[in-house]
């Protein structure tokens, strides 16, 4: 049997974000990212300035737009500038 602790009242600004001055949310746009567990109309909470681990989703500059991208190392570079680090996925309810 699995239980489940009651909480209370919490602010989410409390559990999840560590800066707030760099944390802020997108708009997921499209089905492009299903991969990723995003479809549109996703919303995704991102922080600049955190330092992205290998695997991590980030927000990187490609082209012309900013994107959503899994973070690498290949040959000891980056495979791309991360300008921010995806920290939570909201998932809109339909």
């Amino acid at each position: 049997m699995h239980t489940i602790d009651a909480v209370g009242t919490m602010s989410l600004d409390e559990y999840i974000v560590k800066n707030k001055e760099a944390t802020y949310m997108l708009s997921v746009v499209g089905d492009t990212l299903v991969e990723f567990g995003m479809h549109d109309g996703d919303m995704v909470l991102v922080e600049r300035g955190r330092i992205p681990k290998i695997g991590d989703l980030v927000i990187a500059w490609h082209g012309d737009s900013f994107r959503i991208r899994k973070y690498s190392i290949q040959n000891g570079q980056e495979s791309l500038h991360a300008e921010a680090v995806v920290i939570a996925i909201i998932r809109k309810y339909v």
